[in-house]
């Protein structure tokens, strides 16, 4: 591994604080020539630490997704109750129009 890559998470933070100074230390122009040479090339190095570790991250999140979509898919449902279970909500009633035998009550009395 090369010197620019951070391994530890609270030295990546601690390297993405750094490179927030520097930039803000190039925003204000107070620098000398040097300084501003200087701090820049160490932001260079810090930014390119901070990718190189953001990489790695995405790399072990795209193998643990992988590793989890290997697995079987459950059906999803938007009542929150696992498919097939009995609906808590009550079935609505047919009423006197959508009642097949309230029709074959109509045919005998003709």
């Amino acid at each position: 591994m090369s010197n620019d890559t951070i391994a530890d998470p609270k030295q990546f933070e601690a390297s993405l604080q750094a490179l927030e100074a520097i930039v803000d230390q190039l925003e204000h122009g107070d620098l000398t020539l040097e300084a501003s040479l200087e701090a820049f090339e160490q932001g260079v190095r810090l930014s390119r630490g901070c990718q190189q570790a953001l990489e790695q991250a995405e790399q072990r999140v795209r193998i643990l997704s992988e590793q989890t979509t290997e697995a079987e898919p459950e059906p999803f449902s938007v009542s929150g109750q696992p498919p097939g279970a009995p609906s808590s909500q009550p079935t609505p009633d047919p009423g006197p129009e959508n009642d097949p035998s309230a029709d074959a009550s109509k045919l005998s009395h003709d």
